[in-house]
């Protein structure tokens, strides 16, 4: 169930470009890179996590029960492309402590502080 301040409109498609890839081609008529309507607002890391899973296709893993506490709000007034939206909230994390670290299978979500440190 999702929490009420968290909306997403989902557009045809479902790939997984990954958007810290500084290689990727961003064609606008991808369709593996549908429009996503952005509306977050105060949403918990649980709901979070599973958004982020499902618009990647990658296991997502919070390192620690501090990350499951963390709550973000993203709001874009014009639909994106969903490696922008993802993008978007990878920022929204880091401004809350919170590091994604990504892997061709994974990705972890850690305290910011102990990913600069190891």
């Amino acid at each position: 169930m999702m929490d009420r301040g968290m909306q997403f409109m989902r557009g045809m498609g479902g790939g997984q470009n990954d958007p810290n890839d500084p290689n990727a081609v961003n064609d606008p008529n991808d369709p593996n890179d549908p429009l996503e309507s952005l509306n977050l607002n105060n949403v918990e890391m649980r709901n979070l996590m599973k958004t982020i899973g499902d618009w990647t296709g990658k296991t997502v893993i919070p390192s620690s029960d501090e990350i499951m506490q963390a709550k973000i709000t993203v709001y874009s007034p014009q639909k994106l492309k969903r490696s922008q939206a993802l993008s978007l909230i990878y920022m929204a994390l880091q401004s809350r402590g919170v590091a994604v670290d990504q892997t061709a299978e994974r990705i972890i979500l850690r305290p910011l502080l102990s990913a600069k440190l190891g």
